[in-house]
């Protein structure tokens, strides 16, 4: 009998949601269809202590999530991994000191626990590694390389070019995110792992993009009103994706903005849409108006402005 790991199921799972110690899955089947399945994380002294960690990465999956699909809506992509599909969905606990909550890894062997319960659905490819859904005969399977099956599972539909940008406008925004990402002196996997899932191939890496030449005045001047606009915005959801943007990270957004003709007060609104943007993926309806204000209050959201994207989020579900 193969052990099944999480690495193996990776690609095939489309959603998890946390909520205290049980686990929902959605994970990926044939054709586009989904199957559902649960587990229960088992309560132990070994996640005491660890709530106000695994609640704080929560939040930083939703930020990066965000972020990610912002940008990736702009540039057309790369592979849009893990980064940008799983969200572990978990309301903040009102009183963290006396909550147990599961950190990273027991998620990860509750979510093996529920694809087990369904695997009879799939077969396992020994040469891959990896599951796959099990098909009629008469349907051919095709095994791919994770990494191809992560990118056709996870490209979103095509857009018009309306909200997108022209080559130019997209190595721009490319090289300034490079740049925000290098900014504090050290790259960090989350960060790498962000930019390879947000860079289209047609720009080739992280690296490919340090090698070009800087942005000129030139370039920055040709750039529409819209792409300045949108540009700054997925600077900004960057640097507050991890909700502690570096000092650089700022300086540099700043510096760009500047150069873009923004003034003040339009770098301040533009800076504001993005954290307003960044506290609503990290709550729902369900969300307490307290958790809102603690979650608002690490990006220096307002209490007012932060309720606000609470009664809206719920004023748009019918």
């Amino acid at each position: 009998m193969t052990e099944t790991t999480y690495e193996s199921i990776e690609a095939l799972i489309q959603d998890v949601e946390v909520n205290g110690s049980q686990v929902r899955c959605t994970f990926l089947h044939a054709d586009g269809e989904t199957i559902d399945s649960s587990a229960t994380i088992p309560r132990d002294n070994s996640v005491m202590g660890k709530v106000g960690n695994t609640v704080k990465r929560q939040l930083v999956n939703r930020a990066r999530s965000t972020a990610s699909r912002s940008i990736f809506q702009l540039l057309g992509g790369g592979m849009l991994g893990r980064t940008g599909s799983i969200i572990v969905r978990a309301t903040v606990p009102s009183n963290v000191s006396n909550h147990n909550e599961p950190d990273e890894d027991d998620i990860h062997e509750a979510v093996v626990k529920a694809f087990d319960k369904v695997s009879s659905k799939y077969m396992y490819d020994e040469q891959s590694g990896t599951w796959a859904p099990s098909l009629p005969d008469r349907q051919k399977i095709s095994i791919l390389p994770k990494e191809e099956k992560q990118s056709r599972q996870n490209t979103p539909p095509e857009k018009s070019n309306e909200s997108g940008l022209n080559r130019l406008e997209k190595e721009v925004l490319a090289r300034l995110l490079v740049e925000i990402c290098d900014a504090d002196g050290k790259l960090t996997s989350e960060e790498e792992d962000l930019l390879k899932s947000i860079i289209p191939k047609e720009l080739g890496n992280a690296d490919k993009i340090r090698q070009m030449d800087f942005i000129s005045p030139m370039e920055i001047k040709s750039l529409s009103m819209n792409a300045k606009q949108q540009i700054l915005k997925c600077a900004f959801l960057m640097s507050y994706a991890d909700f502690q943007p570096h000092e650089s990270e700022m300086s540099i957004i700043h510096e760009y903005g500047q150069q873009m003709g923004m003034n003040i007060s339009q770098l301040k609104q533009i800076e504001k849409e993005a954290k307003l943007e960044t506290l609503s993926a990290c709550i729902d309806e369900n969300t307490s108006r307290s958790d809102v204000f603690e979650i608002a209050s690490q990006i220096n959201i307002p209490n007012d402005e932060a309720e606000m994207v609470l009664i809206n989020l719920k004023s748009n579900i019918r």
